[in-house]
């Protein structure tokens, strides 16, 4: 049954005519006693009393009058909605992140973003690396800013590297040099970044084949990072990104040798099933970066 026939179905009603109803709707007389019949061999009863001086409803008629008009003013309602999300006057944007991201590169493009569709309600989803790939592929975000990986089915687009860093007791910086092998990792003490919070340092150690052999702690905390290396208690691998947001006096940051970063950017669906809202959305990162490398 379709929306259309049952607003054939009111009009009717509320003219008492199949001629006049015909006329209002542009529709051929044929035509609309055609779709009447339909409806009620679809129903399976009369819906109106036909007589020569017009149409009235069956008991059966009256019975559904006010199911069909809600169902009519609610598909009325869904069209206007659907409209208004097209045209971003309304909508929902979910976007998955970790914190280091969260407060480096996507404040400038909700800033933007916000401007021009104010009435676009702008989620930001925090957690660790696996979080964020979490709700990526289970869809529970429209998109993600995140560091590559290899995801079937996923569009990526790069924003920036994000550099790998050796964070160095003071005391231990006239003998490892401006630029720290990574080897120095392997048997020196080692505060370590949790593998489910941060999964690029882990990644890259396995790349490397640089095998931890003296960890003290492992921490989901960068602040807890730093303040375990400021007290002499080992040292860390830590992202630019990350070590922007943390306050490091009392500790030394060095180049890692050799020089190493991920890459830090946008995942989201390659299907044909994106909003409006998230389209438009890439449209601004996509000028943001180039802007950025102007």
């Amino acid at each position: 049954m379709k929306i259309s026939d049952w607003q054939v179905f009111l009009t009717i009603e509320n003219y008492r005519s199949i001629n006049l109803a015909a006329e209002k709707l542009n529709l051929s007389q044929s035509g609309t006693s055609y779709i009447l019949k339909t409806l009620e061999e679809q129903t399976g009863f009369p819906l109106f009393i036909r007589s020569p001086k017009g149409v009235t409803l069956t008991k059966e008629g009256e019975l559904i009058l006010k199911p069909v008009q809600q169902l009519v003013k609610q598909a009325s309602e869904l069209s206007k909605q659907c409209k208004r999300i097209n045209g971003l006057s309304e909508g929902i944007l979910r976007i998955g992140t970790f914190a280091s991201l969260a407060t480096s590169i996507l404040p400038a493009i909700i800033e933007r973003f916000n401007a021009d569709y104010p009435n676009i309600k702008i989620e930001v989803i925090e957690g660790s690396s696996s979080n964020v790939e979490n709700n990526l592929l289970k869809r529970n975000i429209d998109l993600a800013f995140t560091s590559y990986r290899k995801r079937p089915d996923y569009l990526w687009l790069d924003l920036v590297h994000d550099y790998l860093k050796a964070i160095i007791p003071e005391s231990e910086g006239s003998l490892v040099g401006e630029n720290v092998p990574l080897q120095y990792f392997e048997t020196s003490p080692v505060i370590n970044s949790d593998s489910d919070y941060e999964y690029d340092v882990s990644r890259i150690l396995k790349d490397m084949d640089i095998k931890l052999q003296n960890i003290i702690l492992t921490s989901k905390d960068e602040a807890t990072i730093l303040a375990l290396v400021r007290q002499d208690l080992g040292a860390s691998l830590l992202f630019e990104k990350v070590i922007a947001t943390q306050n490091t006096e009392g500790v030394l940051v060095r180049n890692t040798n050799p020089i190493l970063y991920r890459r830090l950017g946008v995942a989201y669906s390659a299907k044909n099933d994106l909003s409006p809202a998230t389209k438009q959305f890439i449209e601004y990162i996509k000028a943001a970066v180039t802007k950025h490398n102007e």
